[in-house]
């Protein structure tokens, strides 16, 4: 699983602000069961591997009509 820190959010809960929950989960989830991540290195494997996350690129034509 990739965790995409910047493409997450949550509120506030007690004491802890949002970036500190945040924080918190990436420190349990990193190196145990999500690779943590951001968009734009997200971006940069696809732009890398030529098409999506799975390897395979996906194109868009648009018509003019």
């Amino acid at each position: 699983m990739t965790f995409v820190s910047d493409a997450t959010s949550t509120d506030p809960l007690g004491r802890f602000s949002a970036a500190d929950i945040l924080e918190r989960t990436e420190a349990v989830l990193r190196d145990r069961f999500a690779r943590i991540a951001t968009v734009a290195e997200l971006e940069a494997e696809d732009r890398a591997s030529g098409g999506d996350a799975a390897g395979t690129r996906t194109e868009v034509a648009a018509s003019a009509g």
